[in-house]
């Protein structure tokens, strides 16, 4: 498949993976050992999805993303293009879970190009804004707007990230503001 002039290369399972018939795993994408792709997850072009990461069966998952090893992506999670998750990295699904009952799930959003350092938790309902940056080791419980740097526990907004166009018209995040 070609995506933008680049050729993407078919698909890539490792033989320890279990992707289960029904999952839609887009061109280019790579899945490596011990991970868990349930039916019905979508994963988009051109993806790396690394050692034992669980994905759940609504996961949506967009083009271009890097999910690191033993990330967990429970049901209600929607991934949109070029976004990385680091190592570790948690998501919940359901506010107050109960033994032996299932709660409902909430739909967490990951925008555009969001990035979320190595062991983040992310708590159910919240969007991460495009472009935010979420420190190593944060609890995200509320949700982040777009372009800021976040990261403690609880997380909370440290830094706006101005963009500033080049004459390609792509754009680094060279000008910061402290809050």
């Amino acid at each position: 498949m070609v995506d933008g002039g680049k050729f993407k290369p078919p698909i890539f399972i490792h033989h320890l993976a279990d992707c289960e018939p029904g999952c839609c795993i887009g061109d280019g994408t790579k899945v490596w050992r011990w991970s868990h792709i349930m039916n019905g997850a979508t994963i988009g072009v051109g993806c790396m999805i690394g050692a034992c990461v669980f994905i759940a069966s609504t996961v949506r998952i967009g083009n271009d993303c890097r999910i690191q090893n033993n990330v967990f992506l429970p049901d209600g999670v929607i991934i949109e293009d070029s976004v990385f998750i680091g190592p570790n990295t948690t998501f919940c699904n359901v506010k107050k879970p109960k033994a032996g009952k299932r709660g409902k799930f909430e739909t967490t959003l990951i925008k555009n190009g969001a990035v979320l350092g190595a062991g983040c938790t992310i708590l159910p309902g919240l969007t991460i804004g495009a472009g935010t940056i979420v420190g190593a080791g944060s609890v995200v419980t509320k949700s982040m707007p777009d372009n800021v740097m976040c990261w403690g526990n609880p997380a909370k907004i440290q830094r706006f990230q101005y963009f500033r166009s080049d004459m390609d018209g792509k754009t680094d995040n060279t000008e910061q503001k402290e809050t």
